[in-house]
């Protein structure tokens, strides 16, 4: 009787630590769901506001155009910007749309941080399998916007690639479409900026915005995080005195004004932000941007 008693004790005690790993399995998923979303919705606020600073930056292209009496070759680098920005504008419309079908097809009313079913995979697969139809021309999109990048900046590195949603959750594929975009405005600046120093637009103002690209906003415990990070005041010159940080480090910018990040994640699994930090010396003024950067330690 004894040895059966204590063949009880043992079996409760197991289910109840299955139960208890399940329960905070559960609870951490539910807030890496709410860290992703609160990602997402970051990152598409950022995204509405590099999209303006685009068009802006077509404008005064435009005006410096016209300003220098419509010469044939800024003409041209006019239209190469024009159609640079319809470009970027189309892949992000494509991007939106399958973030919108993905809602639609989930039952959700369209606020990310609202968001139910979380955790499905279903109707992700069935859009966005790596066999899709709509994948595939997602693919071929992002390959001509390179193409068109490299055209415009030979020496660019800018290659924009697209990610794998297989067995993806919806939270992930939120956060991974929303980061994609991200990505496409931040290398669409890039090319603006080169494209007006060919017509000596350096005189032009316009909107300044600091950005951050990350190579990927998950990264394992004590594992190199990546990511560049961005002046993206796109028809100035190099400003006098531009140093860039990484919570409070100096770190390297090149001839292209991005500074090159890089930090050993920590070893502790869970969310994490980085403090990016421009400053440059503008009209006589010292001038600081900052921007803060969330992302994800994770087990691999």
């Amino acid at each position: 009787m004894k040895r059966h008693a204590v063949y009880l004790l043992l079996l409760l005690a197991l289910s109840g630590a299955v139960g208890n790993t399940l329960y905070r399995q559960h609870r951490a998923q539910r807030q890496l769901n709410a860290q992703l979303l609160e990602m997402s919705d970051l990152l598409l606020s950022e995204n509405a506001d590099a999209e303006q600073a685009a068009e802006g930056t077509v404008k005064s292209i435009h005006a410096a155009v016209q300003k220098n009496q419509n010469k044939p070759a800024e003409l041209a680098v006019l239209a190469e910007a024009e159609n640079l920005n319809i470009r970027a504008d189309s892949l992000v419309h494509t991007l939106r749309a399958h973030t919108e079908k993905l809602l639609l097809a989930t039952h959700n009313p369209g606020v990310l941080l609202n968001l139910s079913h979380a955790n499905e995979t279903e109707a992700v697969a069935q859009q966005l399998g790596s066999q899709h139809p709509a994948y595939l021309n997602l693919r071929q999109q992002l390959a001509a916007l390179t193409d068109t990048l490299r055209k415009l900046h030979p020496h660019t590195t800018q290659r924009l690639k697209a990610p794998t949603f297989e067995g993806q959750t919806l939270a992930v594929a939120m956060a991974t479409l929303a980061e994609l975009e991200s990505e496409v405005r931040t290398a669409e600046a890039i090319a603006l900026r080169h494209l007006a120093a060919q017509i000596g637009a350096s005189r032009m103002a316009e909107g300044q915005v600091a950005l951050a690209s990350a190579e990927s906003n998950m990264v394992a415990p004590g594992e190199l995080y990546r990511a560049r990070l961005i002046w993206s005041k796109v028809l100035k010159p190099r400003p006098a005195g531009l140093q860039m940080r990484c919570n409070g480090q100096l770190i390297p910018v090149g001839a292209d004004m991005i500074g090159r990040v890089r930090l050993v994640a920590a070893r502790r699994p869970g969310p994490a932000t980085w403090t990016g930090t421009i400053r440059f010396n503008q009209n006589g003024r010292d001038t600081t941007f900052q921007v803060r950067v969330p992302y994800r330690v994770v087990r691999r």
